[in-house]
């Protein structure tokens, strides 16, 4: 349900930036499966949230490649949108920067389209 998606969501976003990655890893890969359950026939920014959250769980564990296809599935789920909302465009514009700055990230597309 969407009342738990979002604190889940919300959760593993304290932790990432508490440097918790014990517990990132569970309340990402959670709100991430639950949105992608919630969101199957139609989007919406929670999706986006979630999979955003995910990659950045993922950078904060060091796998890169789990952080650029989560960043992808987010801008795509955002995409699909008719007016998504500035911030949660911004959150993962933000991680996929932070993605992109890594120099072993130049050979993922979305890091080549960004500069």
């Amino acid at each position: 349900h969407v009342m738990v998606l979002v604190p889940m969501t919300n959760l593993a976003r304290q932790a990432i930036e508490l440097g918790r990655a014990d517990a990132v890893a569970t309340a990402a890969e959670s709100a991430a499966a639950m949105a992608d359950r919630l969101y199957q026939d139609s989007d919406h920014h929670y999706h986006a949230n979630a999979l955003t959250t995910l990659a950045e769980a993922r950078l904060l564990q060091g796998n890169l490649d789990a952080a650029a296809d989560a960043v992808i599935r987010a801008r795509t789920s955002l995409a699909s949108l008719e007016a998504p909302p500035a911030s949660s465009v911004a959150y993962t514009d933000g991680v996929a920067e932070r993605l992109c700055a890594n120099p072993a990230s130049t050979r993922f597309p979305i890091c080549k389209d960004a500069g």
